[in-house]
């Protein structure tokens, strides 16, 4: 006849470590890093961060690149497009709130520029 007061505790440790999973999956839904691939690991200081900020994308969006792809693939990584030729993108973590906009000139549906600024407000 199994022992009652170790059922109990068996019952306490499974619901424990349930709490636990569920815990740990609340988590990563609430602070998941939703930041853009095209914004990651970018160097500190405004400058540099500026410079590597353009420099990637000019190289994944390089001249003769389709504006259609360019909407497409911004959009997918999270930034809100304008019909202006324009994406932003903004994100709050307390104090600050970090910003990129991608900017780009379009010639017969191609890419003949583009510019891109990052940059951090914070209280």
């Amino acid at each position: 006849m199994p022992d009652p007061n170790r059922r109990k505790l068996l019952r306490r440790v499974a619901a424990g470590v349930a709490l636990g999973l569920a815990g740990v999956a609340a988590s990563r839904l609430l602070f998941a890093d939703d930041t853009p691939a095209l914004l990651r690991d970018l160097p500190t200081g405004a400058d540099a961060r500026d410079r590597a900020f353009s420099e990637r994308i000019a190289q994944h969006f390089p001249v003769g690149t389709s504006e259609a792809q360019v909407r497409q693939q911004l959009a997918a990584q999270g930034f809100t497009v304008r019909a202006e030729r324009r994406a932003d993108w903004q994100h709050a973590r307390y104090p600050c709130r970090d910003f990129a906009q991608v900017e780009w000139e379009v010639a017969n549906g191609r890419i003949t520029a583009t510019r891109a600024l990052v940059w951090q407000a914070c209280t």
